[in-house]
């Protein structure tokens, strides 16, 4: 589940709250994720970067991550960035892609043979020890991913009218 900030003045910046998939995990972290529209946007490409900290071979300690079209990593090989990009792609793909890398399905095992791995360290661990990851990135998303979540639910509650 994707929700974009209601309280968003501009449209320029837009920060995306993720809920981490069920059965990873990720599950129950609060992930957020910046899309930054250049002024030219839909014509040049968009920047975006994971906001919250994350254990995964996906993303980086700063929270890049690849996809063909993000300025932040370049996109791929040199010159491939600008040229490859088309006004048809939307903010909605760049979302996508960030929730399949937190699903880390069966389709995931593949993609960590891939160019989508942006920290080796971290699928190297994934493929050797599955266990050890998995608890490794549960601990770094209950640190990381789950404070604000909690901390917004202990409001929730306390504002409810009894």
């Amino acid at each position: 589940m994707a929700q974009i900030a209601e309280e968003q003045p501009r449209f320029d910046n837009v920060i995306v709250s993720i809920l981490g998939p069920p059965g990873t995990p990720y599950c129950g972290g609060y992930f957020q994720l910046w899309i930054h529209l250049l002024p030219q946007y839909p014509f040049l490409p968009l920047r975006a970067q994971l906001l919250t900290k994350i254990f995964s071979p996906f993303f980086t300690d700063h929270g890049d991550f690849y996809f063909p079209y993000n300025s932040v990593l370049g996109g791929g090989p040199s010159g491939t960035y600008f040229e490859n990009w088309r006004i048809i792609y939307e903010i909605s793909g760049v979302i996508d892609i960030v929730m399949k890398y937190l699903s880390l399905t069966a389709e995931g095992d593949d993609l960590l043979k891939g160019r989508c791995v942006v920290n080796h360290q971290v699928a190297d661990l994934r493929r050797d020890d599955t266990e050890l990851f998995e608890r490794m990135a549960r601990q770094h998303t209950q640190t990381h991913a789950m404070l604000r979540w909690q901390g917004k639910a202990k409001r929730d509650q306390s504002s409810k009218v009894l």
